[in-house]
């Protein structure tokens, strides 16, 4: 279980650092520079969906690849859910760090679009590499214990 938890947090670091690259990237093709904050494109319009999104897909991803999983798609409901609340987990925390920020600084300043890409890929592999662990204590929880019902179930 050692070497899946380490492979499941690099994959999930890799794939969340090139899939918060690369979306933002076409996303952002039209524009020069995001806003610090007001009008979108901004910090949060950019940054939220990338902490929430980065979450929920490793979540997902995690429960379909947790060694000795059933077969089938019974886990995909449980995954999802745990999802959303593992994203909301993330999301939450950032949203206000981010609406504090905005408060507290008085003028709108612009980040360039490559800076903005650098921010949106490190910030989605950091919450892809954290969220693993958690989703990883989830999903062998719930593993774990639909074992024990099963184990129950046949006494």
């Amino acid at each position: 279980m050692q070497a899946f938890r380490k492979r499941n947090a690099r994959t999930a670091t890799l794939a969340n650092l090139v899939i918060n690259a690369v979306i933002p990237f076409f996303i952002l093709l039209p524009v020069s520079a995001i806003n610090v904050k007001g009008g979108a494109p901004n910090l949060l319009t950019l940054l939220l969906p990338a902490v929430f999104i980065s979450a929920l897909a490793t979540t997902i991803a995690t429960f379909a690849t947790l060694p000795g999983r059933p077969s089938g798609l019974g886990w995909l409901p449980a995954a999802v859910l745990n999802g959303v609340g593992i994203g909301l987990l993330f999301a939450v925390p950032v949203l206000v760090a981010l609406l504090v920020a905005q408060f507290m600084i008085s003028d709108n300043h612009l980040i360039s679009k490559a800076i903005s890409l650098l921010l949106s890929a490190a910030t989605g592999a950091g919450v892809g590499y954290l969220a693993s662990f958690v989703a990883l204590r989830r999903a062998l929880k719930l593993h774990n214990s639909s074992l024990n019902d099963a184990a129950s179930a046949s006494l």
